[in-house]
């Protein structure tokens, strides 16, 4: 942000800094710097499939005994008599990911006091904080291609119809113990085409591709609105010698995600590893 500079300045020198700046100004002045290097183009070499790779998941940032700033969120720790109040800030980030590992911060969305403590679990209250950010993120770059990767989390109805409107691609993780129907139509889809297959190494480890296009989903009230997914499956398999035993040992874990666009033969592994 300040290429003049020869040496990072003293903390002291940023304390002041810090003190006097509006904490709005540090954000905004992170957003122009990265719109200023998208129009020039200096991330075209380092882009995932032509988009601009944008993570987001929740952090924990601060966490106290007492109650600094109105703003914390609380929550109860310990057990019987020996619960105690305990005060913390709960942040959801979005960063830029370039193929070459490195992450640049976006825009930060904070969990709202007031929300947090009328709702009644954590998920509720994180995916409202996806939805702001969301809007922030498109209002800060319209017509830039975004593809949006988080976790489990935001597996759900508005987050996949506010994707679609904002024409983002994304990839959300699926888990086994959400979204039954879909999993229960992919299966059932992946056991009737058996074309819908790949085998591929990674590394010393076998991956084994099955994924099924077009899944109507259905939410909201009497289920009204309605989605078009795409699930994939990677099943993972390698050897590993145990260190009690010496023993080599087959290991297999599995992921699923669900995707924007259609999986094909000649996408799969490319859509999997962002």
């Amino acid at each position: 942000m300040f290429p003049e500079l020869e040496t990072l300045p003293h903390a002291d020198t940023l304390e002041r800094l810090l003190e006097r700046i509006e904490v709005t100004q540090i954000q905004d002045c992170m957003i122009e710097l990265l719109k200023d290097l998208i129009r020039r183009k200096k991330f075209k070499n380092y882009l995932h499939n032509k988009h601009y790779l944008i993570a987001i998941d929740g952090t924990q940032k601060i966490c106290r005994g007492y109650q600094w700033a109105s703003e914390c969120l609380k929550r109860q720790v310990g057990s019987g008599e020996e619960k105690q109040p305990q005060y913390y800030v709960y942040v959801l980030e979005a960063v830029l990911v370039l193929n070459n590992g490195i992450t640049l911060p976006v825009m930060s969305e904070f969990l709202k006091n007031e929300g947090y403590q009328c709702e009644a679990t954590k998920q509720d209250c994180e995916r409202k904080a996806f939805y702001r950010l969301a809007q922030k993120l498109k209002a800060f770059f319209p017509k830039t291609r975004i593809a949006v990767v988080v976790d489990g989390l935001y597996a759900c109805g508005p987050v996949f119809r506010i994707c679609r409107k904002n024409q983002w691609d994304y990839m959300i993780v699926l888990k086994e113990d959400s979204l039954k129907g879909v999993w229960h139509e992919a299966e059932g889809l992946m056991k009737l085409e058996q074309e819908n297959r790949l085998e591929c190494m990674w590394g010393d480890r076998l991956q084994v591709y099955r994924w099924a296009n077009d899944i109507e989903y259905c939410y909201g009230e009497n289920g009204r609105k309605k989605e078009i997914l795409h699930v994939v499956i990677c099943e993972e398999s390698w050897e590993e010698t145990n260190r009690n035993t010496g023993e080599v040992e087959k290991k297999i874990t599995r992921y699923a995600w669900i995707s924007a666009k259609r999986i094909t033969k000649s996408n799969v592994f490319s859509l999997l590893k962002l």
